[in-house]
């Protein structure tokens, strides 16, 4: 029998900045033994008219399950985005031209057809051990 267990994870001191705490997954899904790795969740807040912040949900959120630097034991994880501003369809647009220029990307972000809700779900190749990591995005919308 498997039991997971919601926690939060340890901080990634490989990316700290000198100033302020290092980096840590939003949430994570980790079987009772942690050599098991965990199934990680990273959350982002997202405008469609804020190209930083959504080069951020690529760079500082997808990447960091591409490189290994998050479940790097498990093939699949999420990200989860707050949409603030605009809607869903505009920013997985816009997300998709910024996944366009990675070399690493196996498959575009493709809608979950038979889910009420829009799920989304790309590939990805690591190189650090050569497996993929499949990501699914989902995506809230919280305009006002």
């Amino acid at each position: 029998m498997l039991i997971l267990i919601s926690t939060n994870q340890y901080p990634d001191v490989t990316v700290k900045k000198k100033r302020g705490k290092a980096p840590t997954i939003d949430f994570c899904f980790r079987a009772w033994n942690r050599d098991e790795g965990y199934f990680g969740a990273e959350c982002k807040r997202l405008k469609s008219n804020n190209a930083k912040i959504l080069q951020e949900y690529v760079d500082n959120g997808l990447m960091r399950f591409v490189n290994g630097k998050y479940s790097l034991m498990c093939s699949e994880s999420a990200m989860i985005g707050y949409i603030q501003e605009g809607t869903i369809k505009e920013i997985v647009d816009k997300l998709k031209v910024l996944l366009a220029a990675n070399t690493r990307l196996e498959e575009q972000l493709l809608r979950e057809v038979r889910e009420e809700n829009p799920q989304y779900k790309s590939a990805h190749n690591r190189e650090i051990n050569n497996q993929t990591i499949t990501e699914h995005h989902l995506f809230f919308d919280f305009v006002v």
